[in-house]
């Protein structure tokens, strides 16, 4: 069932609280009642069921102007409307909310009018705190005389509680006592008969009239359906031209609602995200491991192969290669010689006194020939013994000592 909360509040935060609970699908009222004073609006707060609720203010809390505009009117145009309207306000303008309605334009005079509501700071911060602090949403807050039906040279009469709501255009009228209701009636009828060449003013009552305004004066009254006072405000509540609630009143979406319901969703997906993060983590740090790992075999290999390049980076060496290939006989032979060059340096690695220089490969033979040098026979021999174990063929040439190192020839050869 599609329930609505409409509330009238009062000028004061003593003042008596209409309200009811309309049913749009059944088209009747729910529940309805009145309370004391602004104390006692949270116990609406279950009524309102989570939604946003409709509220009504006293007109009499509301000055409604209409304000002649230009055809176009811009931004900085409406910006200026409340200091136009300084000199016709009794407060500060600094201190008042100027709010926006609708346009019109009068073929009567030929001009276009804005609608425009203004009402005290304070009036509007009192109603918002009382809603906020009983937890009752809002997006609405419309002047209750504009609620009221419209009749075209005509007034529209209604009593909510004690007070009376007159309506005497359509962006006019105002809430009064009871002991004022006479004098503005006649007020208003008068000026309409001037405008009217003395035509008999219709009044639309749409609560019975009090004694005595009847008898004293000639009026055409014209009795509508005696509906509940906020019955009948609901139901024209969306004829209203004007929301209170723009500008810097404008209505803030609650997200926290939304937030609550999807937390847990976002606090499951956000602890899978980081664990799926941290795996990824240790996966990369892992591989970023066996990386420097690879390097540093890749570094030792070259460099028991080639001494020089013990400074020499990962990308330098594959440069390096590359080119030694080139000047060994081109790139067509790198897959005979890569066998060569890996085992011969697995050797080399076994023998570390034993250094490697001037290296060629001869593409024909599928050998290579270097020179070495080392600090005794036996490393020699300890090199082609290493050799042999990694299914090379090694001769040695001529061996010679020079100074306190001994140099020769060796050539190395895979196992056909």
């Amino acid at each position: 069932m599609s329930e609505q909360l409409f509330i009238r509040l009062g000028t004061q935060a003593e003042s008596t609280i209409h309200w009811m609970v309309w049913s749009e699908q059944e088209q009747e009222i729910i529940a309805s009642g009145e309370l004391a004073d602004k104390e006692e609006l949270l116990s609406l707060q279950q009524r309102a069921g989570g939604r946003n609720a409709t509220v009504f203010v006293p007109s009499s809390d509301v000055k409604l102007v209409e304000v002649e505009v230009p055809a176009k009117t811009n931004r900085q145009f409406l910006q200026a409307i409340p200091y136009m309207l300084e000199e016709d306000i009794a407060a500060d303008v600094d201190e008042c909310f100027f709010a926006i309605g609708t346009k019109r334009f009068d073929p009567a005079d030929d001009c276009h009018y804005m609608q425009v509501a203004i009402v005290q700071d304070k009036k509007m911060q009192n109603w918002l705190a009382w809603l906020n602090e009983s937890g009752i949403r809002c997006q609405q807050i419309f002047p209750d005389i504009l609620a009221l039906p419209s009749h075209s040279d005509a007034l529209s009469v209604l009593q909510l509680g004690e007070q009376w709501l007159v309506r005497s255009g359509e962006f006019s009228g105002l809430t009064c006592e009871p002991q004022e209701l006479a004098m503005w009636i006649e007020l208003f009828a008068a000026s309409m008969q001037a405008a009217t060449e003395g035509e008999t003013v219709s009044i639309h009552c749409y609560s019975p009239l009090p004694e005595g305004i009847i008898s004293e004066h000639t009026y055409q009254i014209v009795e509508q359906d005696y509906l509940p006072a906020m019955q009948l405000l609901a139901l024209n509540a969306v004829n209203v031209p004007l929301n209170l609630r723009q500008g810097r009143y404008q209505f803030k979406k609650d997200t926290s609602k939304h937030f609550k319901i999807w937390r847990s969703a976002a606090i499951v997906a956000g602890v899978a995200l980081t664990i799926n993060l941290v795996d990824k983590g240790l996966t990369v740090h892992q591989l970023e491991q066996r990386a420097e790992i690879l390097e540093q075999k890749i570094k030792q290999t070259y460099v028991a192969t080639f001494p020089s390049g013990k400074n020499l980076s990962v990308t330098i060496i594959q440069k390096e290669l590359k080119r030694k290939l080139k000047q060994l006989g081109g790139t067509q032979q790198q897959v005979a010689f890569l066998p060569l060059i890996e085992a011969s340096a697995a050797a080399f690695a076994e023998v570390p006194d034993l250094k490697p220089d001037n290296i060629r490969f001869d593409a024909k033979r599928g050998e290579i020939r270097l020179n070495a040098s080392g600090s005794n026979f036996q490393s020699f021999e300890k090199f082609k013994a290493a050799a042999e174990k990694n299914a090379l063929v090694i001769e040695q040439g001529s061996l010679n000592n020079q100074g306190n190192q001994v140099v020769g020839t060796i050539s190395i050869k895979g196992v056909s």
